[in-house]
């Protein structure tokens, strides 16, 4: 079978242990704040590099603030750059050209700032970063989230541990909105590729005799999570490719990489002390809810094939639309589909119905 040459990536450096992959689109001060705190938890640590991703950001939003109480300003509106690529490059021609770059943590050789302008796209971006890595193990986190304390240290510590495991992924909690419930991810299996956002499960133990629940203190399987927070060995990346370069903007890919990891043999965990503490807000691109669609449809044909390709059109309604969506995907996709089906050892339903069938694991 031929493996489509898009999942190619490079190989290992052998000196990085971590790279750090963030793409961003028009939210740069978080940029700073986050990789900030990337170099607090990882300095000392590990030898790492943070790849910072613009994707297709403006390069001048403006924004306009009357702050009465500042007679200098004698209450006019001034306008000012922010979230934009001018933050990092300064206009096109401007004297500020590369100002932010040039100072800061930059200076330390840790950090390399890409733009990606090929198509706007969470996963695309993600797969620059890739293409631009060089460590063992690659760490997804969006560029306005924040991780806990040592979080991101013992899911390195859990990959050193395991080096002999086939682990797909190892993720943190998401605390979305900064909320204190920590949630991961369940599948309903009513809405392809859907998920619910569910408290962590509590596990067993006895105390004199009497079963009490507690939360998890160890590492865990789950059938998905997020990939915001997940930290993949450069191995498994290597062997199944990472985003399909069809996928457009948000939805699909988070199932797609779980389930194409997970049906080959790849599992996936989460750490229980690792948590991701993510504030998500507008960033001021465009969203297409067509684009949402193909890219349901992109993860559910390359991992099950046309049975779970035409769960997803049924699913919506079946209209000739539809169809015809599911026609793109099916010619763009195929190549991708029959190498990952002949890397499976079962099929996506099989991995399903085990799930669900596993008591105390996951419901």
């Amino acid at each position: 079978m031929n493996r489509p040459e898009y999942m190619n990536i490079p190989p290992w450096d052998g000196k990085t242990e971590v790279s750090v992959i963030m793409p961003f689109c028009n939210e740069a001060q978080n940029v700073v704040f986050t990789t900030q705190a990337l170099i607090e938890e990882l300095n000392g640590f590990c030898k790492y590099e943070i790849i910072l991703i613009d994707n297709m950001s403006d390069w001048y939003i403006q924004c306009s603030v009357k702050n009465e109480f500042m007679p200098l300003m004698e209450g006019k509106e001034r306008p000012y750059p922010i979230r934009s690529r001018a933050f990092f490059m300064g206009p096109p021609g401007s004297k500020r050209d590369g100002s932010i770059i040039n100072t800061m943590f930059f200076r330390k050789g840790i950090v390399k700032y890409l733009q990606y302008d090929v198509k706007q796209g969470h996963w695309n971006a993600k797969n620059h970063g890739i293409r631009n890595s060089k460590g063992k193990y690659l760490f997804f986190l969006d560029a306005h989230c924040i991780m806990n304390r040592d979080g991101l240290r013992s899911m390195i510590q859990f990959l050193r541990d395991n080096e002999n495991e086939k682990i797909g992924g190892v993720h943190a909690y998401i605390n979305y909105m900064l909320d204190s419930r920590s949630l991961e991810y369940r599948v309903q299996r009513d809405k392809f590729f859907g998920y619910q956002f569910c408290t962590h499960q509590q596990e067993e133990y006895f105390e004199n005799g009497k079963r009490k629940l507690r939360w998890p203190t160890k590492p865990y399987k789950v059938c998905v999570m997020s990939t915001c927070g997940m930290l993949s060995p450069r191995t498994v990346i290597a062997d199944l490719g990472g985003w399909n370069p069809e996928f457009g903007i948000y939805c699909g890919g988070e199932g797609y990489m779980n389930f194409k990891q997970s049906t080959c043999g790849y599992h996936h965990w989460i750490q229980p002390k690792a948590k991701c503490w993510h504030w998500a807000e507008k960033r001021g691109y465009q969203y297409w809810h067509k684009d949402f669609v193909r890219n349901e449809m992109i993860a559910a044909f390359i991992n099950g094939g046309e049975k779970a390709l035409q769960f997803c059109v049924d699913g919506r309604g079946g209209n000739a639309g539809l169809h015809e969506l599911a026609d793109d995907v099916r010619e763009k996709c195929l190549d991708e589909h029959e190498y990952i089906k002949s890397r499976q050892i079962e099929s996506l339903e099989e991995y399903f119905n085990r799930w669900e069938k596993t008591p105390g694991v996951w419901k």
